[in-house]
């Protein structure tokens, strides 16, 4: 039998105990002090995590949605800046516009949109692009548990392929 000293116990456990008190305030930040909802937010909003960064906790952003007027939706994306990161610990604002449903190519009514995770977060972003088909940037599709998709209404040409996508994770789930 090989005896270890006490040094090498010692730093054995020492490593052991710096594990297990990281993994439980990772799981404390995720599970308990998680970002709460914005009260600017519908109640239907849900958090989608962003991919994962080294040694972050709290990191990715809320989307809400509702009915804004009787031509379009209105959905709002508030990222959380998480203090691990470097952020302020606050939430702000990513994007706000008009969306309209894919299936209905109208809005829904805010009791209508039940939202649903995105299979990865990666995979809610779409391209924005001008008049000229040049990009102006990124905005989020927000998927619906009944299989619709929301879209900015400018971005309504995406719709066939995210409906798609959108169909795909639900047979998956």
């Amino acid at each position: 039998m090989i005896k270890i000293n006490s040094i090498k116990r010692w730093a054995i456990c020492t490593s052991i105990a710096i594990i297990l008190l990281f993994v439980a305030a990772h799981k404390l930040e995720i599970g308990i002090f998680s970002p709460k909802r914005p009260s600017s937010l519908p109640s239907n909003a849900i958090w989608i995590d962003a991919p994962p960064l080294p040694f972050t906790t709290a990191h990715g952003w809320w989307l809400g949605c509702e009915l804004q007027d009787t031509k379009f939706d209105r959905c709002i994306l508030i990222g959380h800046n998480d203090r691990m990161s470097g952020g302020d610990g606050q939430n702000s604002l990513v994007s706000s516009e008009s969306y309209l449903s894919c299936k209905t190519l109208g809005p829904l009514k805010t009791e209508e949109i039940v939202l649903k995770q995105p299979m990865a977060s990666t995979s809610m972003w779409i391209n924005k692009v001008d008049s000229n088909k040049q990009s102006i940037g990124m905005a989020p599709a927000a998927f619906l548990r009944n299989g619709d998709v929301l879209l900015p209404a400018t971005e309504m040409s995406q719709c066939s392929k995210l409906l798609r996508v959108n169909a795909e994770t639900l047979i998956t789930q």
